[in-house]
């Protein structure tokens, strides 16, 4: 609640300083920085966020850099048309014995798109996983922004000079938005040079294979934003379920960032948060459930293992909840699964390992292949509880150690048990999982739809 409060504060300031109109030949500069800089006002207030940057291993990113180069110049020296531009998501799984995107590789395989395909990728951390699926077809994508990031360091005084009016006319509404205490013109003003370098790099290559359509999750701004210069469609997977109001999807809904269709991967409520009209939401299912039929996680469970999922935003508190679970439990095993995105620090692992039954579930392995080898799921709002429902496992949130729960509907309490205390705790794993009302978030993909849409 306080996260909507804050945000929805934020949006009505952008709005009435009419924040979305200040632009670079026709670009609006504020789509580049809004998603970093509504993180840090929430995390100024006191709000735990993800942080999505991560710690870069130099000689990989080296590596990546120098096969990206490659990658790049094959395609602009020998270039072949291609209709259909992925984006990779951030986060590559292993699946069996490839890695793979769930939100994007699935669609390519279950669809009529064939090979009428290039996929972008950047790497995380400077490393591509491999062995990857539909490897023939990826372009690393490092390059693009390491080169825009070096030569933003160069030019910015001079794009500061050049744009002297603009920019002033933001750095005022910023201020005026943010407060003093996040605004450094310094690093917005190379942070936007960076961004419109990348965009440019990112048109020019779209149009050298003269691409019709660019599939994405998660909003990409830089690739929508040239897309929409080419008159290209813009699609949008949905990337998991969204409870309120967050710092990707809330406010102005800004027309060169805001996709064309929205896939939806099932029919869930409310639909209002994803920053697009409900009339462009189009439920065509979930085909990464295809996919993933017949590949089984290795770890052997009893029933008496729990999956404990946690998020960044209250990893605390589940490593409190958790401790003090498995000290009055110390016949179960507690797997704590962090966030993909999240490291531990060195305190919350020594308080982890102070525990013999307490250990850190490898979060490199597919979410949802993990969730089949456990019949006991714990946790707070993470969209993998609703994904363990899903595969009809028996799932509870936790009520304590400030923990507080919410659901996408009110007649989603009867899929979860509510666990208050240890005796909540004691009687979720002795109830019988048979008369939970069954929930799944996924439907199942709807080839046709998918097809007429990629047609529209």
């Amino acid at each position: 609640m306080e996260i909507d409060l804050l945000l929805k504060n934020i949006c009505e300031k952008e709005t009435g300083h009419q924040i979305y109109n200040i632009n670079i030949k026709g670009i609006p500069l504020y789509n580049f920085i809004r998603q970093d800089l509504r993180t840090k006002y929430l995390k100024l207030h006191g709000v735990k966020c993800m942080d999505l940057a991560s710690a870069i291993d130099i000689r990989k990113t080296l590596i990546s850099a120098f096969m990206s180069i490659c990658h790049v110049s094959k395609l602009l020296f020998f270039p072949r048309c291609r209709s259909n531009v992925f984006i990779a998501f951030s986060r590559i799984d292993r699946i069996g014995s490839y890695y793979c995107d769930k939100f994007t590789d699935p669609f390519i395989d279950y669809s009529n798109i064939g090979s009428d395909y290039i996929i972008f990728e950047h790497g995380r951390r400077g490393v591509h996983s491999r062995p990857r699926l539909h490897g023939n077809h990826i372009i690393y994508s490092d390059i693009i922004t390491i080169t825009a990031r070096l030569i933003s360091i160069l030019l910015s005084p001079f794009f500061k000079y050049k744009y002297k009016v603009e920019l002033t006319l933001l750095f005022s509404s910023l201020y005026s938005i943010y407060g003093k205490e996040i605004i450094n013109e310094k690093q917005i003003a190379r942070s936007l040079l960076s961004s419109l370098l990348s965009t440019k790099q990112y048109k020019f290559l779209f149009g050298k294979i003269r691409a019709r359509r660019i599939f994405a999750p998660v909003r990409p701004v830089e690739e929508f934003v040239a897309a929409r210069q080419l008159n290209m469609r813009c699609y949008e997977m949905q990337h998991g379920i969204t409870y309120g109001e967050t710092v990707i999807y809330s406010g102005y809904s800004e027309k060169m960032i805001t996709p064309d269709f929205f896939l939806a991967f099932g029919d869930n409520d409310p639909k209002n948060v994803y920053g697009i009209e409900e009339d462009k939401i189009f439920n065509v299912g979930w085909p990464f459930s295809e996919y993933n039929v017949g590949f089984t996680y290795t770890h052997e469970c009893n029933k008496k293992d729990v999956l404990v999922i946690s998020e960044p935003e209250v990893s605390e508190a589940i490593i409190s909840a958790v401790l003090k679970l498995a000290k009055v439990n110390p016949e179960n095993r507690f797997y704590i699964r962090p966030h993909p995105h999240e490291n531990y620090n060195e305190d919350q692992i020594r308080k982890i390992h102070s525990l013999p039954n307490i250990t850190v579930q490898d979060n490199k392995i597919n979410i949802s292949v993990v969730l089949q080898s456990f019949e006991n799921i714990i946790g707070e709002n993470s969209t993998a509880l609703y994904e363990a429902l899903s595969l009809n496992r028996k799932v509870g949130k936790l009520f304590f150690e400030g923990l507080h729960p919410i659901y996408l509907n009110s007649n989603d309490k009867k899929s979860f048990w509510e666990i208050y205390s240890f005796e909540g705790f004691t009687n979720f794993l002795k109830e019988s999982n048979t008369y939970i009302p069954k929930r799944n978030i996924y439907s199942r993909f709807n080839k046709d739809l998918f097809n007429r849409l990629v047609q529209e």
